[in-house]
Order: C-alpha cells, then sequence, then structure tokens
C-alpha cells in the first residue's frame, strides 16, 4: 500500500513554513482538514500553541493521539472542550481514566466519552461500556448514547485513503457517526 502524504500539513505551521489557512484541505464530503503526516512526531519535542480564532468555523474538531505529549497538550489548551473516544475494552477503560486525570492538571474538563468500535453482540463491550458510564459518572461528564459500531468499512475508507461518508455514506460507521453529531448538536441547543 503507499499511502499518499499530503502536500500541506499541521508540521508546516508548526514549523512557520505556511499558515492555519494554507494548510486547509476541503474534501469532496464538505468537510476541510489540516492534515496530519509523520513531520509531526519531529515536532513533538517543541514547545507549540494553537491559535485557531481566526478560522471562521461553527466547529473545529482536533483528532489527537492517545498520549499526552506536546502536540496533543498543545490542542487542548487551544480547545474549548474535550471529547474522547474509546473502545469498549480494558485498556480503553484505563485510558479514559488517565486521560480524565491528565486534563485536571491542565485545568481542563472531560466534555464527554465516545465509544468507538463498539461490537454490541460481545459480553466485553457492554461490561466496559457500563463500566465507563460508572466512571463518567465519577468523574462528572458523560458517555453519549451514540456508539460508533465495529465497521469494515472503517478500515476500507482508510485504505481507499477516503472519509467514511466519500467511501461509502450508508455503512454503520457512517450512520453512527451522523448519529453522534445529531446527538452532539441537540445538546448544544
Amino acid at each position: 500500500m503507499n499511502a499518499i502524504e499530503p502536500t500541506k500539513s499541521l508540521a508546516q505551521v508548526i514549523n512557520g513554513s505556511i499558515s492555519l489557512n494554507e494548510a486547509i484541505q476541503h474534501t469532496s464530503s464538505g468537510i476541510d482538514i489540516i492534515p496530519a503526516n509523520i513531520d509531526l512526531v519531529e515536532l513533538e519535542s517543541q514547545i507549540v500553541t494553537f491559535d485557531f480564532s481566526k478560522l471562521s468555523y461553527d466547529y473545529i474538531l482536533l483528532d489527537c493521539p492517545p498520549n499526552m505529549a506536546g502536540n496533543t497538550v498543545a490542542a487542548i489548551l487551544a480547545s474549548d472542550g474535550v471529547l474522547v473516544p474509546t473502545t469498549a475494552d480494558y485498556y480503553g477503560y484505563k485510558s479514559v481514566k488517565a486521560i480524565s486525570e491528565s486534563l485536571k492538571t491542565l485545568n481542563r474538563k472531560l466534555n464527554g466519552i465516545i465509544i468507538t468500535r463498539y461490537t454490541g453482540r460481545m459480553v466485553i463491550s457492554k461490561q466496559v461500556y457500563e463500566d465507563l458510564k460508572e466512571l463518567a459518572t465519577k468523574i462528572k461528564t458523560k458517555v453519549y448514547n451514540t456508539q460508533i459500531r465495529e465497521c469494515v468499512a472503517i478500515r476500507e475508507s482508510q485504505l481507499m485513503q477516503q472519509d467514511i461518508f466519500s467511501y461509502n455514506d450508508k455503512s454503520t460507521a457512517a450512520l453512527d457517526y451522523m448519529n453522534l453529531v445529531e446527538e452532539i448538536l441537540q445538546e448544544e441547543s
């Protein structure tokens, strides 16, 4: 598989060679993105700040790796809220717990937990989902009602380098993500 590297990326914004506006790429599904690439790893040790205030979007989602390294911390500090996607398994549960502790040190609140790669027919998924709801209550947040079901179309869309809506907008994952967006927007109004 030959991955296509983006011609413009967040790494170039961080190193100052392009502006945020110059890095924006428009997708066929109507979602604008600023892609990342492997160059971002090399910049992880730099102290970075992000200022998205000059961009004219209603919502900006920052997709970060599951760690609390430099770029992730900078993204959290630049955000108005933090949503944590996680799988319904032991390590997902432990990660949410650790992230919620880290957010306290950054004086940030965990706004919600999103369950991904959910398999409702597996007992462990159901049990961890219930455990995450208990944890959410303890840390004063919530687990969204919409779970993103495990779906081969997600992996296929990654291979085809397309978002799930362009690849297969009728897939269970695409429908689940649309339901999640509706749930979040209803909460906002």
